[in-house]
C-alpha cells in the first residue's frame, strides 16, 4: 500500500511546510501552513544582502519555521543526505512503509510546471510511490510558485527525479515519530495570539529599527524610482519577484488571512480583498520588470505606499 492512496494535496505557500502539512493532514492531524508558520515564529523578516551572489534578500523565517515548529510539538525528524546510495531502492522501501518521504531537488527537473524551467532553484516535494518498472514516481507538490500559488499531484519521470535529486546530494527530510498529540492541541489553541502578536511587531517594530512594513517600502523605493540603470533594474526586479513569491511576502498574508477566517469573518473579508489588491499590484509590476519607465515605475511605488497604508489600518483592527 503506497501513500497516494487517500493522500490529498492541499494549497501551501512554502514548500517544505506544504510537505509537511500535507503529510500530518494524511494521519489524520487537522492543521494548517499556517499553524506551522506562527507555532514556529515564521513571521520576522530579514534583510541583508548575499555579498557572494550580490543580491538583497528579504524574507521572513518561513523555511526555519517548519524545524522549529517540529521541535517545539515533539515531532522526531531527520534531515540527511543519502548520496551515494541507491535512490529508487530507498524511495520505495520508505514509501511502502508508509513513511513521508520528502526530497529536495533542483527545480530544472521538475517539468510538471514551465515556472521551475526559468532558473534553477531547489524546492521540496513529497514522494508518494514509486513504480520501478514503469519508469516513473507519483508526487505531490503543495506549492508550484506561480503569481496565483497551485499545486501538483501525478507522475513524474523517475529518471527527472534522480537528477534533481542528485543536485542537492539526495537530499531527504522524513518524520521517525509523532508523539505529538496534546502538544499539538495546546499550540494551536495558541496560534491566534501568536498571529496577533506577530502583525503588531510588523506594523510596531521593535523600537531599535523601522518596523518591518516601512523596511519594505525603502526595499521597493529602491527598486522602482531608485535606478534608471537598465542592467541593474532588471536584475532587481528578477530578485524583487523571488523575495517576494519564495521568501515569505504574499505568504505572510495568506498565513494571516487563514487565521483571521476562523475568528473575524468580516474582517477576514476586508482583508482577503486586501491581498486581492496586492495580488493585482504585484501582476502589474511584474509587466514593468524588462524596461525601466519613469512614469509608469512612480505610480507603482505610490501604489505600494497606498496598499501599505490600507492595509496597516486593517490589521491595526486585530491589535
Amino acid at each position: 500500500m503506497s501513500l497516494k492512496n487517500n493522500y490529498i494535496t492541499y494549497q501551501g505557500y512554502e514548500c517544505l511546510s506544504a510537505c509537511l502539512v500535507n503529510y500530518l493532514r494524511f494521519m489524520n492531524y487537522r492543521i494548517s501552513g499556517s499553524d506551522i508558520f506562527f507555532i514556529g515564529s515564521g513571521s520576522g523578516f530579514i534583510f541583508k544582502k548575499n555579498e557572494e551572489e550580490n543580491r538583497r534578500i528579504v524574507a521572513t523565517r518561513q523555511y526555519e519555521a517548519n524545524y522549529d515548529f517540529c521541535r517545539k510539538i515533539g515531532i522526531d525528524y531527520s534531515v540527511k543526505s543519502m548520496k551515494g546510495e541507491s535512490a529508487t531502492v530507498i524511495l520505495e522501501a520508505m514509501t511502502e512503509k508508509k513513511m513521508c518521504v520528502t526530497i529536495q531537488a533542483s527545480t530544472l527537473f521538475l517539468t510538471y510546471n514551465p515556472i521551475f524551467l526559468k532558473g534553477e532553484g531547489f524546492h521540496f516535494i513529497n514522494i508518494l510511490h514509486v513504480d520501478r518498472e514503469g519508469g516513473r514516481m507519483y508526487v505531490s507538490d503543495g506549492y508550484i510558485p506561480t503569481v496565483r500559488p497551485c499545486t501538483y499531484e501525478g507522475w513524474i519521470p523517475a529518471a527527472d527525479i534522480i537528477k534533481g535529486w542528485e543536485r542537492t546530494d539526495n537530499l531527504v527530510f522524513f518524520i521517525n515519530t509523532m508523539p505529538i498529540g496534546e502538544l499539538l492541541e495546546t499550540e494551536i489553541n495558541n496560534v491566534y495570539s501568536y498571529m496577533v502578536n506577530s502583525v503588531k511587531a510588523f506594523i510596531k517594530g521593535d523600537g531599535k529599527n523601522l518596523p518591518n512594513n516601512k523596511r519594505l517600502c525603502e526595499y521597493v523605493g529602491s527598486i522602482l524610482i531608485g535606478t534608471d540603470d537598465q542592467d541593474l533594474y532588471r536584475k532587481e526586479m528578477s530578485n524583487l519577484r523571488f523575495n517576494f513569491k519564495a521568501n515569505g511576502f504574499f505568504a505572510y498574508k495568506y498565513h494571516i488571512l487563514d487565521q483571521m477566517q476562523r475568528t473575524q469573518s468580516e474582517l477576514s473579508r476586508e482583508y482577503e480583498d486586501m491581498i486581492k489588491k496586492w495580488e493585482a499590484w504585484f501582476m502589474n509590476i511584474m509587466k514593468l520588470r524588462d524596461v525601466y519607465q519613469t512614469e509608469r515605475n512612480r505610480r507603482s511605488y505610490e501604489k505600494f505606499m497606498y496598499l501599505t497604508e490600507i492595509e496597516e489600518k486593517i490589521l491595526c483592527k486585530l491589535l
